[in-house]
């Protein structure tokens, strides 16, 4: 390049010209002419330098101090010299730009420290020039001089854009779902951003934002973070629909970003991954249909043409309402006698294109513009040869923006039925087919069964190790013995743990029947678990000897079969004790159809047979589903399993017992301890109720197992707010519950385990649980309920900052609607003597700068984790207004059966003094374990918020070898804390080694897996 050079106030004899370029790290600095002994005085500043809050960078939002060097060059001193600093960069504001020198003698050099001082702009671009001038004035002379200092800032961009969570997992937002938009920011520019905020708008009236802020803590230059936020799409949006998103960011000092970007709503794609063509309304015409098929560009199916012979066609197309002017792509594959058979694609009555050949998948796009148009694939034939395989197929058709095509929705009301009867009787049950979608839905029924199916422990065979013999030629083989039941098979499954030794491939797993029938199981098997089903012995009777053994090519050991289990299915009946009253039929939009089920033990001998219903529908992604029977000949039995803790549980009883009298069902309880709730509050029991919960002691720690008929179907009435119950006989997720009146409150099932209350999303048999209600009312339990789509609880806890005690979280630090306050409220306290931890208020979020914590732990320590994500300090107060930081993990004592806590936002810094590190907790660990430490003011002084300093946190092994880094970078004072997470490493001693301001100090730690 080239540099124009102006020479200002030239001497008559200006001499010697020298041009002095200096340049330092990010900065240029190009200084003036200088002139050598000119006549009079003669000013020049020959260099420039800036200072910032750390180094001399200059970064966005900074205060720089500006130090010149001004030479006299000339013959005369300079008197009453007046210096000003000038800029007419947006970018800059000078805050102090004037300074007044008395003189500067003859060939003298005068540096001016900190003479000038500017603010830099927070939105300053990255790398920009900025211009700034020095003029020097005295009463006869007047001198300038330009330079140039480059600012640095972060340069934010949206790397990319995800679909996360979306209902149906195919990560593109889809009309009528809820997804999470997870949005990568990266920082190309030269400086690091701040602590930062990012919020997410979008004015479509199809998108709904329901959490639309992310926080991080800063983005290094060169590196990326990650934003989440929550929407929700209107059903009613359009296919293809184009939605713009809205991101506004801004730092802590003031640094702000904005950028938008589109997102397609509900692509109008076709990639036949349904694996039919119920998802568009796609018609068929020619001599033969086109079809699904496993040979596809993406995915697994693809559609191609049906079979035809010579002058024949195979035509699909589809007739679609275009809202706005676009373009159709789609993959192709053509194999076809060339110039003869082609593969023709149709845009109404007009070839847009046509194929022939050996063409393997590439794709093609034609512009439609708005309006009804037909898209038509012909593959056609003349009368000539035939070539390879004489087809044509397309996949991964992206449509224009449509209308969106209306489909049927199939719902099943549950996916198996349980059913039970006596020898010669029969049981009848039902299931719901729901159309809620917005077309006619069609479906068929058909139905298999099977025998009775009989499972056997084998024992295990010998050693891997022991070469001495064949399991078959010598003694170790399996013989196991059958009596009952005299059936006759269909097939047998044998599940089993195979372990070789390094020759896997030479091994063999064989049976004989007792029919003598002989057959392999496996061979060549690697170590792991199988289960292999055979049908080698249909027809033959159970009862006998049956055989086993392992065999190799050499005919010694070395393999073994260990958890042998049998498992074998009757071949008759197969399928007269399952019916159904309906096979086939037609449902509304929003309509339904009981299909009643029948299970005939007419001619069954005792024991559990197994069914399916398969259900076939035009639902694209539904279009077959079964439904499970489990059908019980004989008396049913049902085994539950509780676990006790000692002092108070909260219990329930699963089974409809006659004897109901409390230490008949539980005779290791104390005695006058069972407690109900009412309107009332807690009242004295003695006997228990199906579908209630209540309050039991014990003064031991057990497993009770309960057994008894189950029950399938309970209702339970609920007053308004809280109210104790229990499940039945089988396991129920809260959104299975039927709540025909709508009176649950999302998020306020709890359950009770050793340190207090905690939420459940599952009604467990044997245990009590509270559940909160917006009015009185009935709740229905149902092993034929579940539940297809539920609309998603909105947890705004997970943005809040946390604090947990003894395991138990509260949550704090954020606002929520007045509405939703009781979707965060906990139950009634426990009896005495029971833990129970909660902010005053019977809530687990406290809104407020300070709040009361009431934790009833039988003076317990208690073991306290912060997790703050608001960037506030916060702090811990006792009832002896001690005062402990909000910080990592740290015990408080407890001294008596009840206490008081403050959880309060710090009024002061809490700056620490002095650089320390605290004990690892916990230590031993197992894998991860929490270090903290504090960076002091050491020698900062006074003002402490400029000033950072280098600080590293290491770890080595025992034998003094560097395993992992977990800190190296400047830190500002304060208390600090990492994780160090040892998964990846072997047990025992390390070395925690933490260098800062000059000292070192090592910590022990050790891991314990």
């Amino acid at each position: 390049g080239s540099v124009i050079l102006e020479l200002l106030n030239p001497p008559t004899d200006p001499g010697e010209m020298t041009l002095t370029v200096t340049a330092y790290d990010r900065i240029t600095n190009i200084q003036p002419i200088t002139v050598i002994s000119p006549e009079g005085p003669y000013l020049i500043v020959n260099d420039v330098t800036t200072t910032t809050n750390d180094d001399s960078i200059v970064e966005y939002g900074e205060n720089v101090s500006i130090t010149i060097s001004v030479e006299n060059m000339g013959n005369d001193p300079a008197m009453d010299i007046m210096i000003n600093l000038e800029s007419d960069d947006p970018f800059i504001e000078i805050t102090n730009g004037n300074i007044f020198i008395y003189a500067i003698d003859e060939n003298e050099t005068l540096v001016i420290d900190d003479a000038f001082s500017a603010q830099i702009s927070e939105n300053v671009p990255n790398e920009q020039s900025i211009e700034i001038q020095i003029s020097m004035m005295t009463d006869n002379n007047n001198w300038t001089s330009d330079f140039t200092i480059t600012a640095f800032a972060p340069d934010l961009s949206v790397n990319s854009v995800s679909i996360e969570n979306d209902d149906n997992s195919n990560g593109i937002l889809d009309a009528g779902e809820s997804a999470d938009l997870q949005v990568v920011l990266e920082n190309s520019g030269g400086s690091d951003l701040d602590p930062f905020t990012l919020n997410i708008e979008s004015e479509t009236p199809f998108v709904t934002i329901v959490s639309g802020t992310g926080v991080t803590e800063g983005i290094e230059e060169g590196s990326q973070s990650s934003f989440n936020f929550s929407i929700l799409v209107d059903v009613d949006t359009p296919l293809g629909y184009n939605a713009e998103f809205l991101l506004t960011g801004t730092s802590e000092i003031g640094y702000e970003y904005s950028e938008s970007f589109v997102l397609s709503v509900g692509l109008v794609l076709e990639d036949f991954e349904t694996g039919n063509f119920y998802l568009y309304p796609w018609e068929f015409s020619g001599d033969s249909p086109w079809i699904i098929t496993e040979e596809s560009f993406a995915g697994t199916f693809s559609a191609k043409s049906g079979e035809i012979f010579d002058n024949q066609s195979s035509v699909l197309s589809v007739t679609l309402d275009v809202l706005e002017n676009g373009e159709i792509t789609f993959y192709r594959k053509v194999s076809s006698s060339p110039n003869n058979d082609y593969l023709k694609f149709d845009i109404d009555d007009s070839v847009f294109g046509q194929w022939s050949g050996n063409m393997d998948w590439s794709s093609v796009a034609y512009p439609v513009s708005e309006g009804q148009h037909t898209f038509t694939w012909t593959y056609i034939k003349d009368g000539w040869d035939s070539q390879g395989e004489d087809s044509g197929w397309i996949d991964y058709i992206i449509f224009p923006t449509v209308v969106p095509p209306q489909l049927p929705e199939l719902y099943i009301s549950t996916q198996s039925l349980n059913t039970s009867a006596l020898p010669g009787e029969s049981d009848t049950d039902s299931f719901i087919i729901e159309n809620t979608g917005s077309e006619e839905l069609n479906y068929t029924i058909t139905h298999s069964a099977s025998g009775t199916r009989d499972e056997f422990d084998i024992p295990d065979s010998p050693d891997q190790y022991n070469w001495s013999y064949n399991t078959l030629t010598d003694m170790g083989w399996i013989e196991y013995e059958i009596t009952e039941p005299n059936i006759t098979m269909n097939n047998w499954t044998l599940s089993f743990n195979w372990q070789t030794d390094w020759w896997p491939a030479e091994g063999s797993f064989w049976v004989t029947s007792p029919n003598g029938t002989t057959a392999e199981i496996a061979s060549a098997l690697e170590s792991g678990t199988y289960s292999i089903t055979l049908d080698s012995f249909a027809g033959e009777s159970l009862p006998g000897t049956w055989t086993l053994w392992i065999e190799d090519t050499y005919g010694d050991g070395g393999h073994q079969a260990s958890n042998i289990t049998l498992s074998v299915e009757s071949a008759e009946p197969e399928n007269n004790w399952l019916t159904v009253d309906t096979y086939f039929g037609m449902i509304p939009p929003t309509e339904s159809q009981h299909i009643n089920v029948m299970c005939d033990a007419a001619d069954l001998i005792e024991g559990d047979y197994y069914g399916t219903i398969n259900i076939y529908s035009n639902d694209p992604y539904n279009s077959e589903t079964a439904v499970e029977v489990f059908f019980t000949v004989g008396e049913i039995v049902n085994e539950v399993t509780i676990h006790i803790i000692n002092d108070w549980n909260m219990i329930g009883i699963p089974f409809d017992y006659e004897n109901t009298e409390v230490q008949n069902i539980f005779p290791n309880s104390v005695e006058n301890t069972l407690f109900s709730f009412s309107e009332t509050g807690y009242s004295s029991e003695s006997e228990l109720q199906l579908g209630t919960g209540y309050w039991l002691r014990f003064d031991v720690t057990e497993s009770i197992a309960m057994t008894g008929t189950p029950v399938e179907n309970l209702s339970i009435s609920l007053m308004e707010g809280w109210n104790l119950i229990s499940g039945y006989s089988f396991p129920i997720p809260v959104e299975n519950i039927i709540d025909a009146e709508n009176i649950l409150v999302p998020n306020t099932l709890y359950g009770y385990s050793e340190n207090g209350y905690s939420p459940s999303s599952v009604v467990n048999p044997g245990y009590g649980y509270w559940i909160r209600t917006s009015g009185s009312g009935e709740i229905q339990l149902s092993t034929s309920n579940r539940v297809n789509k539920t609309v998603p609880f909105d947890n705004k806890l997970k943005n809040a900052n946390r604090i947990v005690l003894n395991g138990i979280p509260l949550f704090f630090g954020i606002p929520v609607n007045e509405e939703e306050i009781v979707y965060y409220s906990l139950p009634p306290k426990p009896p005495s003597g029971a833990t129970d931890i909660r902010f005053s208020g019977d809530t687990k979020l406290c809104q407020s700068n300070e709040c009361m914590i009431d934790v009833i732990n039988n003076g317990q320590p208690l073991e306290i984790e912060c997790e703050l994500k608001d960037g506030k300090s916060w702090e811990i107060l006792d009832e002896s207004e001690n005062v402990f930081e909000c910080e990592g993990i740290q015990v408080l004592k407890v001294d008596s059966e009840s206490e008081t806590f403050v959880l309060r936002k710090s009024t002061s810094s809490h700056t620490p003094t002095e650089f320390a590190l605290f004990p690892a907790h916990p230590n031993p660990f197992n894998p991860v374990t929490t270090i903290r430490f504090s960076v002091g003011v050491g020698t900062f002084g006074s003002n402490i918020s400029t000033h950072t300093t280098s600080t590293s946190l290491q770890v080595y092994d025992i034998t003094g070898k560097l395993v992992e880094i977990l800190v190296d970078k400047q830190l500002s004072p304060g208390i600090h804390s990492v994780k160090w997470n040892a998964t990846g490493f072997p047990s025992g001693m390390y070395f925690i080694l933490f260098e800062g301001s000059g000292k070192r100090i090592i910590q022990k730690v050790v891991l314990m897996k």
